[in-house]
């Protein structure tokens, strides 16, 4: 069974996200800070990670770096409010973005499948 880490600031959302991607067959850890993020990712090995990258506490981008940083391999798929970052290099150290509307869920559970199953291929 598959680990999802989701990484949300928001109680309600993150429980969204837990009920909806647990309801697909996967072990989902659901946490509300990107404080010492390393040590939760050693503590729940999961195989990939859903991240909001606006968490309060931390600068947006630094959570990302910090999880590559700890496993260049772990994939991440970054959840937004919205697309703003055309000209920013940072997403391209993820694996995935979806852009949070919650009518489309499935479209989340499928780029996760997705990153999941090329992380089993490789």
């Amino acid at each position: 069974m598959n680990t999802i880490l989701v990484i949300e600031d928001d109680w309600a959302v993150r429980e969204l996200f837990a009920i909806e991607l647990a309801s697909e067959g996967v072990n989902i850890v659901a946490i509300g800070e990107a404080e010492s993020i390393r040590e939760k990712i050693r503590a729940s090995n999961p195989d990939l990670v859903v991240l909001d990258i606006y968490m309060k506490g931390k600068f947006r981008w630094d959570v990302l770096v910090d999880i590559k940083e700890e496993n260049k391999k772990l994939p991440v798929i970054i959840v937004n409010d919205f697309d703003d970052h055309s000209n920013n290099p940072y997403p391209l150290l993820a694996d995935g973005y979806w852009i949070k509307s919650y009518r489309f869920f499935d479209d989340l559970k499928q780029k996760i499948g997705e990153v999941l199953q090329r992380r089993q291929s490789k």
